[in-house]
């Protein structure tokens, strides 16, 4: 298996945008440099294992899911997670958007 880390670095950025998270604030909150984080997200760097589980910490994701690009849980049904597998970025940040609608609605 190869390592692809461009792909790491591009679920980095995207999933920092998700959270509407400055580049300079996720470097603050990681104890890293703003220059590391953006050599990672535009793969010229390739994150040690301990900055790789800082970033998945504060961005709240899984390293499976920045390696990879998988999401794996037990509690999601397999066939959620391989249809979400072939949505675009514009689908899955319509998907998410309905999914905060509903966690709102179940807060009520």
């Amino acid at each position: 298996m190869t390592v692809d880390y461009d792909k790491i670095g591009i679920r980095i950025a995207q999933r920092r945008h998700e959270l509407k998270i400055k580049q300079n604030y996720l470097a603050e909150i990681t104890d890293l440099s703003n220059n590391h984080i953006s050599n990672i997200e535009n793969g010229r760097s390739i994150p040690s294992l301990e900055t790789l589980a800082k970033i998945c910490e504060k961005l709240e994701v899984t390293p499976d899911y920045l390696l990879l690009g998988n999401i794996k849980t037990n509690d999601i049904p397999k066939n959620i997670t391989d249809n979400l597998l072939l949505c675009n970025q514009e689908s899955l940040s319509l998907i998410s958007k309905i999914i905060e609608i509903i966690l709102l609605e179940q807060e009520k």
